[in-house]
């Protein structure tokens, strides 16, 4: 199974040019700017990733900021 998915996975790719995902990209922001909040959850999800918790960044700043005390 595991196999198979490779060889459809390799046939997508190679079926893509960059230029084809740029239409994709160019229009899927023409569609979350007019409004739709599937395509605009889409897009910030694939250029920022998904929402991290608050308390999580918060968390990892109070470490950084541990770390980079001891570590000058």
């Amino acid at each position: 199974m595991a196999a198979h998915v490779q060889r459809l996975r390799a046939a997508l790719l190679n079926a893509v040019a960059p230029t084809d995902l740029k239409v994709v990209a160019r229009k899927l922001l023409s569609l979350a700017k007019a409004g739709d909040v599937t395509a605009a959850r889409e897009l910030l999800q694939r250029t920022l990733g998904p929402p991290v918790e608050t308390d999580m960044l918060e968390r990892i700043e109070a470490l950084e900021a541990v770390v980079l005390d001891r570590n000058p």
